[in-house]
């Protein structure tokens, strides 16, 4: 039986994977299909995504609860969504009065330094409504994840200022899985995970910057630790 180039190609990468250490994060979960003007929720969390329990909201660390979601509709309409506190994660409620996609991202700079780290948490999450099943580019800022396909979740791009970024470095979690894998992308800025691969991935881009005399509120911080997240459905 031949393999398919693709699926060795990833198994390789899996093969020389290795194990990462785990670290909290926010996330957004939000069901990949909607219905017009019907209302659906949006949640956040923070925590570690791999224990399966996050973080209780009145734990959360530093200024995390002041967190902005925006949403972009179909026409490229910018909205800021209100959020309600629950036990282990914030909501957010919207309604959809338009066919096509609509996008969800947050983009936070935590206020208090952490070990000597500056941390900005990044996350997005999309929702199509009928109609053209159009290419999400989810997140805003230097970093990017984009699904060419809605309908073929497994395959993503990572960009960086816009263009692919080839060979950026991810993690895979799984609830309840500890042994994460980090994995690569290709030439293109590509990753196609195998169609055996079923469930709920949060993938992270984490990106530690080295920084010289950085003050961030009046405290010295040596890195800069930008850590991306989007939680694929397969």
């Amino acid at each position: 039986m031949i393999m398919n180039v693709k699926s060795l190609v990833f198994t390789l990468v899996l093969a020389t994977a290795h194990l990462f250490t785990h670290a909290h994060t926010m996330w957004i979960e939000a069901a990949n299909k909607g219905q017009l003007g019907k209302a659906q929720d949006i949640k956040i969390f923070f925590g570690e995504y791999s224990d399966g329990k996050p973080t209780k909201t009145v734990k959360w660390f530093s200024d995390l609860k002041e967190y902005k979601l925006m949403a972009t509709a179909p026409d490229g309409t910018v909205s800021e969504l209100g959020k309600v506190q629950d036990s282990t994660f914030y909501k957010a409620s919207f309604t959809p009065t338009q066919e096509g996609t609509y996008t969800f991202w947050l983009d936070h700079e935590v206020k208090d330094v952490f070990k000597e780290m500056k941390i900005t948490y990044t996350a997005g999450a999309f929702v199509t409504i009928k109609g053209k099943k159009e290419a999400a580019t989810i997140g805003k800022g230097r970093y990017q994840i984009k699904v060419p396909n809605p309908q073929k979740a497994n395959t993503i791009v990572v960009l960086k200022d816009g263009k692919p970024h080839a060979n950026a470095t991810l993690n895979l979690e799984q609830v309840n899985h500890k042994e994460g894998q980090q994995v690569q992308t290709d030439q293109e800025g590509k990753l196609i995970l195998p169609k055996t691969m079923k469930g709920a991935y949060l993938v992270e881009l984490p990106i530690p910057t080295k920084v010289e005399n950085g003050l961030h509120h009046d405290k010295p911080y040596a890195t800069h630790y930008l850590n991306f997240t989007y939680l694929l459905q397969l």
